[in-house]
């Protein structure tokens, strides 16, 4: 009997120290992105989020087939609906009249560094809002700004979620009909139109005055062609959208 009660003991310990390790690790990620919970239930469903968050990152970083690791970030106690929130492309509606790059495709270079070439801004950080149209056209624009000009000049995402009416702000929108809009508006910088991750167009704050770079044409590159997206990579960062509501992005 002694034994035995040895036994249980020692496996509820186990158990016990088990729990407490996740719930450490947990209480890391709590502390490093300034998480606060109002209740126990919203603590302990998040604790779950988080677990299941561990585990499938261990899976990938596990899998051999991936060249590629990742970690835990800010999403990692949020839902599946809270991560779309922020999956904000949405299509134009109207089809392109835009003329497809026609881009020679040989000599390719093997690899391209625009952040080391100085053409890429640090990285933004979107909020909880679905402006990542708004954000990859700033990106596409601060790079073929320094391109032609040699200045990096971070741009407002927020004159773009805020004034651009083609588009529905944290609803989601496109680069296209962002490019459009730039075309007929000079873009102010981060500076004068800072972002604050929620907007509205009864809220547009932009002065003709205050804008540095205006869009004088773009284009699109062939879809499904991985030889015309490298031939404009080469020339300068490009404006894309990426399947960001799977794992490996978040």
């Amino acid at each position: 009997m002694k034994s035995f009660a040895v036994a249980a003991l020692l496996g509820s310990t186990v158990a016990f120290e088990a729990i407490s390790q996740e719930e450490s690790q947990f209480m890391n990620f709590v502390s490093k992105f300034g998480r606060s919970y109002g209740t126990k239930e919203e603590y302990n469903f998040r604790l779950k989020l988080f677990s299941n968050t561990v585990k499938r990152l261990d899976a990938i970083n596990a899998n051999p087939k991936n060249h590629f690791k990742v970690e835990i970030n800010t999403f990692a106690d949020w839902t599946t609906e809270e991560r779309k929130m922020l999956t904000g492309y949405v299509p134009s509606t109207t089809p392109s009249k835009n003329p497809i790059a026609d881009l020679p495709t040989d000599d390719l270079p093997e690899h391209v560094d625009w952040v080391k070439a100085g053409a890429v801004t640090d990285i933004k950080d979107q909020g909880k809002c679905g402006s990542c149209w708004a954000f990859s056209t700033t990106g596409c624009l601060e790079g073929a700004n320094f391109v032609e000009n040699n200045e990096l000049i971070s741009l407002s995402e927020q004159q773009f979620v805020d004034c651009s009416w083609m588009n529905m702000g944290c609803k989601g929108g496109s680069m296209d009909n962002a490019f459009k809009f730039g075309e007929k508006h000079k873009i102010d910088t981060e500076a004068s139109y800072p972002y604050r991750a929620h907007g509205s167009l009864l809220r547009c704050k932009q002065k003709k005055e205050k804008g540095v770079i205006k869009v004088t044409n773009y284009t699109d590159v062939k879809a499904q062609d991985e030889k015309a997206l490298m031939a404009a990579v080469a020339q300068q960062p490009v404006s894309v959208a990426v399947e960001a509501d799977q794992d490996a992005w978040q």
